[in-house]
């Protein structure tokens, strides 16, 4: 009896487990279409029937996304604007709009999840070309990308959008050191894979804290849940 009873609750947990990642997904995939849908609104003419169509997809995702929060106990990610840190710690809110970059799409609504959950505003890609457009045509303050990608290293598509818009601030991620060559020349913080909630909002935090170039590994030993 004692035997099936802690089978039972292994199992519970493990679907607990199961549940929140999924959850998570879901969280991050709504805020990728709401990011996709507010950058393919710019094609169209203000107040024309194409438009009002996307702001009406735009809506409804971060409607879901906020009903998809409230289900996890979460705040609603489209009803703040700014960042509260997690763990009660007494810091003051910052205010960040975060572009996120890879070619995991679990890892990159993960991180778009935990950062429209601590209010920061996050738009996600899969593609650096789409990353890219989207920099062409709207502003952010941070860029986080991993570095390997098949399409386009995250260095070159980096040094892309600097060309763009050379105050953007950059963190770079990956689960081996970067590659000297590679990096050359770039200002980045660097997030080694995995990382916590608590070491992505940490290091954003701290690169916008200063005007220096910032090593974020340093914040790689947090206990909220992991991204790959």
């Amino acid at each position: 009896m004692k035997t099936e009873l802690q089978a039972a609750l292994a199992e519970l947990e493990s679907l607990k487990l199961k549940t929140r990642l999924a959850v998570h997904a879901l969280n991050g995939s709504l805020t990728v279409i709401a990011g996709r849908a507010a950058l393919s609104r710019r094609a169209f003419a203000p107040g024309s029937d194409q438009a009002l169509y996307m702001d009406q997809i735009i809506e409804a995702a971060k409607e879901a996304a906020n009903v998809v929060a409230h289900l996890a106990d979460r705040p609603p990610p489209f009803a703040l604007t700014r960042v509260s840190v997690p763990l009660g710690v007494d810091e003051p809110s910052i205010e960040a709009a975060v572009l996120v970059v890879d070619n995991d799409r679990y890892c990159v609504s993960s991180v778009a999840d935990i950062l429209s959950g601590e209010g920061i505003t996050a738009f996600a890609f899969t593609e650096p070309e789409e990353a890219l457009t989207f920099i062409r045509e709207s502003s952010c303050d941070i860029v986080i990308s991993d570095i390997n990608m098949p399409s386009m290293s995250g260095p070159e598509m980096v040094r892309r959008m600097l060309e763009i818009n050379p105050s953007l601030k950059l963190i770079l991620t990956s689960g081996e050191e970067p590659d000297p060559d590679q990096v050359h020349g770039l200002e980045f913080s660097f997030l080694p894979k995995p990382f916590s909630s608590l070491d992505i909002v940490s290091c954003i935090r701290k690169i916008l804290g200063s005007n220096e170039k910032n090593k974020c590994s340093d914040v790689g030993n947090g206990s909220q849940e992991s991204v790959p």
